[in-house]
């Protein structure tokens, strides 16, 4: 058994200019990577990218997990909710990445589909109020 692939898709070059908030960005991606990962479990695989364009920034994050359920995925966001066994996760990684995306005028986007995987997208306007 191996741990899950993950592979670093090099999309955008250059800085990207996000200074702000920078603990929040990058606490947030390690939330979308570290789901990835453990959706995956032992041989899966996750694809990480980014984009970045004239007004925005965008960190995808997709998996080969087991995706998940109609009634999982309306509750992602949540505070304290998982669907991990005790000792995972505390559920905060995702509400936390969701907060900060509303806070700077972003999106946190999710799709997902049983036995397909899963696709997270952390999207955020490269300048933003707060």
């Amino acid at each position: 058994n191996s741990a899950p692939e993950v592979i670093f898709e090099e999309l955008a070059a250059g800085d990207p200019g996000l200074y702000s908030l920078r603990l929040a960005l990058v606490g947030s991606m390690q939330a979308l990577l570290r789901n990835a990962i453990q959706a995956c479990g032992t041989g899966g695989k996750v694809v990480c990218s980014a984009k970045i364009s004239a007004d925005r920034f965008e960190f995808v994050v997709r998996d080969n997990g087991s995706g998940m359920t109609d009634s999982v995925r309306a509750r992602v966001g949540e505070p304290f909710f998982t669907s991990k066994t005790p000792g995972e996760g505390m559920g905060l990684g995702l509400y936390l990445t969701k907060l900060f995306a509303m806070q700077v005028g972003g999106a946190f986007v999710l799709e997902s589909e049983v036995g397909r995987g899963t696709t997270a997208a952390l999207r955020i306007p490269r300048i933003f109020k707060v």
